[in-house]
Parts: structure tokens; C-alpha cells; sequence
């Protein structure tokens, strides 16, 4: 598929937390959880349901609406977290701190300016906070077409007041059919679709009805389910090494 790269009938859609990024980076909602303005209660609330919730996300046996279920129940807590704690003046901090600890992945940038001069869109579409993901975009001059993910709004009193997004995106909910109508239409006569990500969950960023080179990010902690999934992946990156291979090639194909 990569042989039939032109800038006529490709994209690139990606994840952003561990793709974009290394392995051992931040991540867009780990920064909520470590900047020095968030209140330790609120720090402690965030940790106490990462706890709670990270092993069901990862648990590939559960019934995917019932985890899509703890999934909701993870979000709606993370909110009301945030509805009594959580300010704009704070989330600037927040936002400055992700710039300070969210590493990207070598190479990574080089490729999204190469497909960037090459007419390629580029999206990131992420379970993450949007606003900490474009910040830290912006900072390194990264470019792309769209970010899409959890976009938090503040009252005019500074108040964490809603998400923008009317539909919450988690690893369940990370679809091809959420996304905004008027980004699949801009996309109807793309053909070809590279897909980035780091998740086995990401199956369903894309249509159905496109040609699809998908590549997996593999984590540590998802190894033991490389057989299982290995027939789902174009390619699977396992090192940093690999990762600028892989990287590097691909932008000379751009």
C-alpha cells in the first residue's frame, strides 16, 4: 500500500499518547495530574480512578459495552473532578507544564512537516485532553489538519464549565463515525489511510471502505497480546530504533 502514496488520495490518522509520543512520555492527562497549580485533592481523585479503571481499559476478555460502560463511568467522574476543582487559570499551568514533559517520538515531526509539504492531511484523534494535545503541537511547530479528542470550556468566571465535544471519547469511543461530519466529508474521496496508534481498541478510527496501512505502537504492558493481534497490523514498532526506521522511510515515500 505504501507503494501507492500520493498526495491526491492520502491521509494520516494517528493517536496521540505514546504514538505521537515515547513510550515513557507524559501524557495529555497525566499532566492534569502532576502540574504544581492542581489542587493535591483533585490529583489524588484523578489517581485514585486510574487506578480503579486503567485494568478494566486493558482488559481485552471484558465485553466491549461493558467496559464502554466503566469507560463513561471513568469520564463522568474525571468531570465532576473537574466541575469543583479545576480552573482556567490552573489549566493554563497545566497546559505550560505539558509543554515541559510531553516528549515526542524522534522523528515523529519531520515526518508530519514532510507529509505537511506533501499535501498530506495529517489528524490526531485521541482520548486525551485537546486542549494540552494542541498546545504541545503548537510548540514544536507540528503540523496537522485536525486535533480531535476531550475539549475542555471554562465559563466566564474561569470555571471548568463543559466539554465542546458533545460526545465524551475514550478508548471505546475513538470511532471513525464520531468524528465531525465535516471532517468525513473533506476526507470522502481519500482513498488510502495510514492509521498510528498504540492500542488494539484503535480498530475503528477508520472506514471500512478505505484501503488501510495500520501500524501498532506496541506498549510493554499489551506484549503479551502481540500474537493475538498480530494479524490485525500492517507493521508493529517495538523499539525506538525500529520507530525511526519505520518513520524515516516512510517520509521519503512522501
Amino acid at each position: 500500500m505504501l507503494d501507492t502514496i500520493n498526495k491526491n488520495n492520502f491521509w494520516v490518522i494517528t493517536d496521540f499518547d505514546r504514538t505521537v509520543t515515547t513510550w515513557e512520555s507524559m501524557t495529555a492527562f497525566w499532566a492534569i495530574e502532576t502540574a504544581a497549580s492542581i489542587p493535591q485533592i483533585l490529583k489524588d481523585i484523578q489517581i485514585t480512578n486510574l487506578h480503579k479503571y486503567r485494568p478494566i481499559e486493558v482488559n481485552l476478555e471484558m465485553n466491549r459495552d461493558e467496559r464502554d460502560q466503566h469507560m463513561r463511568d471513568w469520564h463522568d467522574a474525571s468531570m465532576e473532578a473537574f466541575y469543583t476543582h479545576l480552573t482556567q487559570e490552573r489549566f493554563e499551568d497545566v497546559l505550560e507544564h505539558a509543554v515541559k514533559g510531553i516528549e515526542l517520538r524522534q522523528w515523529m515531526l519531520e515526518f508530519a512537516q514532510k507529509a505537511h509539504e506533501s499535501w498530506i492531511p495529517l489528524i490526531v484523534n485521541s482520548a486525551g485532553i485537546s486542549s494540552v494535545i494542541e498546545r504541545v503541537l503548537d510548540h514544536h511547530d507540528f503540523p496537522r489538519l485536525w486535533v480531535h479528542g476531550n475539549s475542555l470550556k471554562f465559563d466566564s468566571h474561569g470555571r471548568f464549565a463543559w466539554l465542546s465535544n458533545t460526545e465524551a471519547v475514550h478508548i471505546d469511543w475513538k470511532v471513525w463515525w464520531a468524528l465531525p461530519q465535516e471532517f468525513v466529508d473533506y476526507f470522502s474521496n481519500k482513498t488510502h489511510i495510514l492509521v498510528m496508534w498504540d492500542a488494539v481498541w484503535d480498530v475503528k478510527m477508520w472506514p471500512t471502505d478505505r484501503l488501510v496501512h495500520n501500524v501498532w505502537f506496541l506498549l510493554k504492558s499489551q506484549k503479551a497480546h502481540e500474537a493475538r493481534f498480530r494479524e490485525i497490523f500492517h507493521h508493529i514498532i517495538e523499539s525506538d530504533v525500529c520507530d525511526l526506521w519505520f518513520l524515516q522511510e516512510l517520509s521519503k515515500k512522501l
